[in-house]
């Protein structure tokens, strides 16, 4: 709709406005009752057919409504969606550090101690006890409490696997056929058990020990 058809249609709802309160006031005209007072009835007339307010134009009338139409956008415009409440995370307590300290012992400085001694006797260091004493120097008195760590266990050796099966103790006039035979199994095996071939076998002296299971 362009500018032309709003004046139009404007122009048009002034009319109708001006026919209705026309209409309105030839009704209160005819059932007034003109009798009572000639001179009351006749202002009643000039009233009700008094021309209305001045209308504006039709030019007014249009920014009007323009400007009423961009007020409202203006309003929709500023409301917004509320925002949904922050979410809030519980946090992980942290939990206190407990420092694990190494178990110490104490030992009294005798006559004739030094801290090599000690430190020998004691399977420690030097440096540990200086540090876990905090002694400047070496020089140590007689009846000076010295803080030790405790000694750390021994790590266990390994123990050797122990060689699983049966062995046969080569002895004089022994050779692999013989050593098969006494053993109830094939020189093949033999030789294969001990990863040895002929010329290995033709080798073996009186000691060597031999795999036969």
């Amino acid at each position: 709709m362009n500018r032309r058809d709003i004046i139009i249609v404007a122009v048009i709802i002034n009319a109708g406005l001006l026919v209705t309160l026309f209409v309105s006031s030839l009704k209160k005209e005819q059932g007034t009752d003109l009798v009572i007072h000639p001179k009351v009835a006749v202002e009643q007339v000039e009233i009700a057919q008094a021309p209305p307010p001045p209308l504006k134009s039709g030019g007014d009338q249009i920014d009007q409504v323009i400007s009423q139409y961009t007020a409202k956008a203006k309003v929709e415009e500023k409301v917004e969606a509320p925002l949904p409440p922050p979410i809030l995370t519980p946090t992980a307590k942290e939990e206190p550090k407990v420092s694990v300290q190494s178990p110490l012992r104490v030992v009294t400085v005798e006559k004739g101690d030094v801290l090599e001694k000690i430190a020998r006797s004691h399977g420690v260091s030097v440096d540990e006890i200086m540090k876990l004493n905090a002694l400047s120097n070496s020089r140590l008195q007689i009846g000076q409490e010295l803080k030790l760590p405790e000694k750390k266990a021994p790590k266990k050796e390994a123990l050797p696997k122990k060689e699983e099966g049966k062995y046969y103790i080569v002895k004089g006039g022994d050779n692999p056929w013989t050593i098969a035979q006494k053993n109830g199994m094939g020189v093949e095996e033999l030789l294969k058990l001990n990863n040895m071939d002929e010329e290995k076998a033709k080798r073996l002296r009186p000691g060597d020990r031999l795999k036969i299971k």
